[in-house]
């Protein structure tokens, strides 16, 4: 009698959806019903592209149940059969599987049974063939975290109904867990009017570590103004597939402008899961900076780039700082003036407060302060990109002497330093000759004239 025949086993990831399955903790299970050729190799496929690698075929030729290596089967049935198959199915059809069984040695489950697969350490996935199946049979496999089908349940796979194989051919079937926690599988076979099935050659996959995948960023720190500091992150994550890890350590930076300069921050990172160190970037100068932070882990090895531009206004004056601003000679009750321009002349761009420059206070000082004034200030200017202030500086003669005065200019500005903080200090030397009033310094001239020629007369005589 010949069946109708439609798809058993279905790859639960994306190819067909002919599948009565749930599962748990991302268990993912494998039928592969088209092409029929190739079931197991997709499978296989799959254990490789998550990292695991396939044991040798386990088969009954040489064993029969019990502990084999580090697989441990029992079975509802003890009953083996040899040859190329149970004999059940059609003698012609469309679902020549991956061929015919070759004759050898089989678990022989006749019309019902169980075999349970337990493993000493975990693993991503088990596969085996079936010989024979009719469309009414029951057939299903589950995987647990547990040996002897105990712990959590992964995820169970039932076949679809109304399935009728072609007589002593294989089919494959399999189950992976992408996490990597498979410690047994169950099968379950029920017959259905009469139907018997056979199982052979066992195949498992090592518990390779899924693969983990490094992804790091570089970080570029920006405009910096200099006398100052800002952070940012370093941010190592892993892309690498579910149920990986991935271990290894963020390096620290180098140079004088980036901190910190020793340690390592280690990191164990599950899937999609991230680590950040932070840094601090601190320019002592106008100008790009950079280091480079090594990243080690047990996937490779890479790098991380930290950058910034250090930016800053800059101080300029009409008279060199340090040097000496004379007036001259000043007479009795006269005032002069000199105008000392200040300008920011920063080379950067226009960045506001990174490259504003305040005059935080202007003030004379020294035993001739009080000769000097200031005029056109008030503390706290602030000069942009550009910008300039005409600073006044006075000195009032109101002394009847002749007499040099000095003082010292000290202009405080926040160049080097955070907006608005003490930073650069600049100092001009003020310097002025002091001489009376005209009809005074005539007097005063005739008088020592006349002095000296009264000596002069009085030692002639």
């Amino acid at each position: 009698m010949t069946k109708k025949i439609s798809p058993v086993f279905i790859i639960a990831f994306c190819l067909y959806l002919h599948i009565s399955f749930f599962s748990l903790a991302e268990c993912t299970i494998i039928g592969y019903v088209d092409p029929y050729s190739i079931n197991s190799s997709n499978w296989g496929s799959q254990i490789s592209s998550l990292g695991g690698s396939i044991n040798n075929t386990l088969n009954f030729e040489s064993h029969s149940l019990g502990t084999v290596g580090s697989v441990t089967l029992s079975s509802s049935t003890s009953a083996f059969s040899t040859g190329v198959g149970p004999g059940q199915g059609n003698n012609t059809g469309t679902l020549p599987g991956e061929g015919q069984h070759a004759s050898s040695r089989y678990l022989n489950f006749g019309t019902s049974g169980n075999l349970i697969i337990s493993f000493d350490s975990n693993v991503l996935g088990v596969g085996f063939q079936t010989i024979d199946l009719f469309s009414s049979s029951t057939v299903s496999i589950q995987a647990y975290t547990g040996i002897n089908a105990t712990g959590t349940l992964l995820g169970t796979y039932t076949r679809a109904s109304g399935t009728n194989f072609q007589i002593n051919n294989v089919f494959y079937m399999g189950i992976i867990d992408t996490t990597g926690n498979i410690r047994s599988v169950r099968f379950n076979f029920t017959e259905g009017g009469g139907d018997v099935i056979g199982l052979d050659n066992i195949q498992f996959s090592s518990a390779s570590a899924p693969s983990a995948t490094l992804s790091s960023n570089n970080t570029n720190f920006g405009n910096v103004r200099v006398g100052t500091s800002n952070t940012a992150t370093v941010t190592v994550t892993n892309t690498g597939a579910s149920g990986s890890t991935l271990t290894g350590t963020i390096g620290a930076a180098t140079g004088s402008e980036f901190s910190p300069v020793s340690g390592t921050q280690s990191f164990s990172l599950s899937q999609s899961q991230s680590s950040v160190r932070t840094y601090t970037y601190t320019p002592t100068a106008r100008g790009a900076d950079s280091t480079t932070i090594s990243i080690s882990s047990n996937v490779n090895n890479t790098t991380a780039s930290l950058t910034g531009t250090g930016v800053s206004p800059v101080y300029s004056s009409s008279v060199a700082p340090n040097s000496t601003i004379d007036f001259g000679t000043v007479d009795k009750n006269i005032t002069l003036t000199q105008t000392l321009t200040i300008q920011n002349i920063t080379p950067d761009a226009d960045l506001g407060n990174l490259t504003n420059l305040t005059l935080l206070s202007a003030t004379i000082s020294g035993a001739d302060a009080s000769y000097f004034s200031i005029e056109n200030f008030t503390p706290g200017t602030v000069l942009s990109k550009n910008g300039l202030l005409n600073l006044l500086i006075k000195i009032t003669n109101s002394d009847y002497l002749v007499e040099t005065r000095n003082a010292t200019l000290t202009i405080v500005t926040d160049e080097n330093a955070a907006l608005g903080v003490s930073g650069n200090i600049y100092t001009y030397h003020l310097t002025a000759y002091l001489v009376p009033e005209q009809s005074t310094y005539i007097f005063m001239s005739i008088a020592g004239l006349l002095l000296g020629i009264f000596r002069f007369y009085r030692k002639s005589y």
